[in-house]
């Protein structure tokens, strides 16, 4: 093996790194591709929508408004030792404060991280894959009953969806 195949000490990561992004950004929502996750989203939308103005579970409640974190000293005493979603009680701490506790404003967030996950799935599906394989791994994740729940619930795992 000649010596110009080798790659030098530290840069085979830094040169597979950068191909793995610049794969990725050359690949996400080009041309059709954001008409066809354009469509996805929607329908994510239309599955999710009827259903976030539902009244609140009494464990929503607890969880997820200002019952538990009623104040920046409780939400810094949680946020230190409450080891369940530290981030989405802060997250939710301050859109509550912004966007109100209606049922859905404490509900949207989620939302958004589940229509957000839709995207990023057939984002990276087309780096990786075809653009017929992407497309059917976002529309199986936009039509997930389950995915579609936890898009409306109130919860941390949610959280999850979209990262």
């Amino acid at each position: 093996m000649s010596s110009e195949h080798l790659p030098h000490p530290g840069e085979s990561q830094s040169v597979d790194n950068a191909f793995a992004t610049d794969k990725l950004t050359s690949s996400f929502l080009r041309g059709k591709s954001s008409l066809v996750v354009l469509s996805l989203v929607v329908l994510g939308l239309v599955l999710r929508l009827p259903n976030l103005d539902e009244s609140l579970w009494l464990d929503e409640v607890l969880y997820s408004t200002s019952y538990v974190a009623s104040s920046l000293d409780r939400l810094w005493y949680l946020f230190l030792n409450d080891t369940a979603a530290p981030l989405y009680r802060v997250l939710l701490f301050f859109w509550t404060k912004i966007f109100g506790e209606t049922e859905l404003s404490i509900r949207t967030p989620s939302l958004l991280f589940g229509i957000s996950s839709i995207v990023l799935t057939y984002g990276i599906a087309r780096a990786y894959c075809s653009p017929s394989v992407a497309f059917l791994a976002a529309a199986l994740l936009c039509f997930s009953p389950a995915h579609v729940w936890y898009s409306q619930e109130p919860w941390a795992s949610s959280i999850t969806l979209g990262t």
